[in-house]
């Protein structure tokens, strides 16, 4: 089975992704499945990955590709604007490809996850003071200004309302991040890829809250004000 994942960021794309590699392993074993995270933003590297490179290959009984809104955008499509962005891109990958599922991930709460892009680029841009950038979780020394965050919250909200049009579309699945990892989205996935039962449901218990880790070692991120004493994790 040929699965795109197709996810806005800091939704839980890359956990999904590892689990759905994990699930496929185990019952048709590694050497029938292959994962990829594309197209990391160069032109040579997406060539060889449509043309049937090594990251997507018909000897492969499972190929399971994730891919975050807009990097196929800022790879193919530079001087194109956000106007049916998603459409654009999704349409691409049908005309190269012919995955037999589509996954499409996001997250209700946009302030959340527009403020995990914040910080994330904020723990990128200073890894002199933060150290090298690792997936672990942070908390706020103080809440970030709104006046920093609307503009990418307007941005976003608009690039998520493109994905209405595909939630009457059989060939999709329209999921979020609340409802995948806090509620019974197991069950829709489950059924949408005609799966029988999970094996590694451990890789989505909400405990291991960044999934490439289970540690109560917070990174503080440093915003102007005063410290909060709750833990904000993300």
């Amino acid at each position: 089975m040929d699965i795109l994942i197709y996810s806005f960021s800091r939704c839980g794309s890359s956990t999904l992704l590892h689990f759905l590699e994990q699930e496929f392993f185990t019952v048709d074993g590694n050497t029938s499945t292959k994962s990829a995270f594309e197209p990391f933003g160069t032109l040579p590297r997406l060539i060889e990955f449509t043309f049937g490179g090594v990251n997507f290959s018909k000897d492969f009984k499972n190929n399971i590709v994730k891919t975050i809104s807009g990097d196929l955008t800022s790879t193919l499509f530079t001087t194109s604007g956000p106007q049916d962005l998603v459409n654009r891109e999704l349409t691409w990958y049908d005309q190269n490809y012919n995955f037999d599922k589509r996954i499409i991930l996001y997250r209700e709460d946009i302030y959340k996850r527009v403020e995990s892009i914040y910080v994330q680029s904020m723990l990128v841009r200073h890894q002199e003071e933060y150290g090298k950038y690792d997936e672990r979780p942070y908390e706020l020394n103080h809440k970030i200004p709104w006046a920093k965050l609307k503009p990418r919250v307007k941005k976003e909200w608009e690039l998520q309302n493109q994905i209405k049009k595909y939630k009457d579309d059989d060939r999709f699945l329209v999921i979020s991040y609340e409802e995948l990892y806090f509620k019974n989205g197991l069950d829709k996935l489950k059924d949408f890829l005609e799966i029988s039962d999970w094996h590694n449901l451990h890789i989505m218990d909400t405990k291991n809250k960044s999934r490439k880790f289970n540690s109560d070692d917070f990174k503080t991120v440093k915003i102007l004000g005063k410290h909060l004493t709750k833990k904000n994790r993300k």
